[in-house]
C-alpha cells in the first residue's frame, strides 16, 4: 500500500469513516469534506479521481451502484485497511505539526 495519499484523499477516507452507513456516493462524500473542512469544496471528477485510486490501492471499495435519473451512482465504503491507514496518517500529521508549530491551540483562544 502506497503511503503518500493526496490530501483529497485522506478527506475522502475521513468521509467514509464518519458514516455510519455500508456506503456513500461522490456526492455525498463531496459535501461531508466541505462539512470536515469547515469549507473547502472540490468537483466530483476529483472526488472520483480520489476514490478510483484509494479504491487501486485497497483503502476503499465499492459497496453498491444504482441508477438514479438515468446515471450510475456509485458507492464506495472504507475497507478495514483504509480505517488503519487513516488513523495511522492523522497521529503521524498530528505529531508533524506539532514538532514545527506546537502543541495545538485550544479552540476560541491563544495558547
Amino acid at each position: 500500500m502506497n503511503d503518500r495519499v493526496s490530501r483529497l484523499g485522506l478527506l475522502v477516507l475521513g468521509a467514509l469513516a464518519a458514516s455510519p452507513e455500508d456506503g456513500r456516493h461522490g456526492y455525498w462524500i463531496a459535501e461531508k469534506v466541505v462539512e470536515l473542512t469547515a469549507g473547502d469544496s472540490y468537483s466530483l471528477s476529483a472526488i472520483y479521481d480520489a476514490l478510483r485510486a484509494l479504491e487501486k490501492a485497497g483503502l476503499v471499495e465499492r459497496s453498491g451502484e444504482e441508477i438514479v435519473k438515468g446515471r450510475a451512482r456509485i458507492y464506495f465504503k472504507i475497507t478495514g485497511a483504509g480505517q488503519m491507514f487513516g488513523r495511522e496518517q492523522a497521529t503521524r500529521d498530528r505529531q508533524i505539526a506539532e514538532r514545527a508549530w506546537g502543541p495545538p491551540i485550544p479552540q476560541g483562544g491563544v495558547a
